[in-house]
This record gives structure tokens, C-alpha cells and sequence, in this order.
């Protein structure tokens, strides 16, 4: 059965591996590691690099499908945060990465075959992270469904 952290970790993964590859954004290049893509709550003041991506979770809804089946809808915030730069060029890496996780996602809905369907649900944008610091943010909302089965 699968459980939320090992469908959290196929996504991270999936970003680590794969997100560079889909920006279209000329003149964005924004690599991705270990240290870059977390699943945490964000925290923009200890980034290890200048744009780090935060997989969260918000919550999760269980329906039952049959005596052995249920189906498992989890909802995560992916955050995207940059820095490092004048506010200009934030703007466009940002939203590059942004504008590939959508494309990632609509790439591999399985992510790999962990689970059923993804789909990206909303996007918000935040200007300034911080109050004084040139820093600006993406809160994606993902719902990724799979079957529980016992």
C-alpha cells in the first residue's frame, strides 16, 4: 500500500530529476537538488539556494471504494521561492519554474505510476516573500489521488 510520504517522495523526485528540463523561459537556468526541492514548511530566511521549492501538505480525503479499496485525494502546496537577484529577473525565474511544474505535471500525471492522477488545482503569487528582502514566491495547490488498497 502505498502511504503520503512515499507518493510526497515520487513527486519531489520527479521535480529533482526532471523540472529543469521543462522550463521554457529563455534565459532561466535554475538547477535542482537534495538541498533545493524539501518537503517542509518554507522558510525563506534558511534557503540553501537562490530558488527552492517546498512540498507541503495540507490535506487529505479518504473515500471508500469497496471492503479492500479506498481512494486517497491528498492536497499539497508546492512552493516556489527565489532570490538572489533584482526583482525583475525574480519575477521571470519564478514564474519560469512555475510554468514547469505545470508542464511536469501534465507531462507524467502518474508521477512515474505512484499514484492514479495529479492535477495542479491553483496558483497564487506573492511579490516579497519578507518584508526588506528582494525575494518573490509561487503557492501551487496539487491534488494527487491513488488507491489504498489493503
Amino acid at each position: 500500500m502505498k502511504d503520503e510520504m512515499e507518493v510526497m517522495d515520487a513527486l519531489r523526485m520527479r521535480i529533482i530529476d526532471s523540472l529543469s528540463s521543462f522550463i521554457r523561459e529563455p534565459g532561466v537556468a535554475v538547477t535542482l537538488d537534495e538541498r533545493s526541492v524539501l518537503i517542509d514548511f518554507p522558510d525563506p530566511d534558511n534557503m540553501a539556494r537562490d530558488s527552492v521549492v517546498w512540498i507541503t501538505p495540507d490535506w487529505e480525503n479518504i473515500e471508500e471504494l469497496s471492503v479492500a479499496t479506498d481512494v486517497s485525494t491528498l492536497r499539497l502546496s508546492v512552493y516556489i521561492v527565489c532570490k538572489g537577484a533584482p526583482s525583475a529577473q525574480l519575477v521571470r525565474r519564478a514564474f519560469a519554474l512555475w510554468s514547469a511544474l505545470y508542464l511536469l505535471v501534465d507531462d507524467d500525471r502518474s508521477i512515474g505510476g505512484v499514484v492514479a492522477h495529479t492535477r495542479v488545482t491553483d496558483m497564487d503569487y506573492y511579490p516579497s516573500v519578507a518584508a526588506g528582502r528582494t525575494q518573490v514566491g509561487i503557492e501551487a495547490s496539487l491534488e494527487l489521488q491513488w488507491a489504498r488498497e489493503d
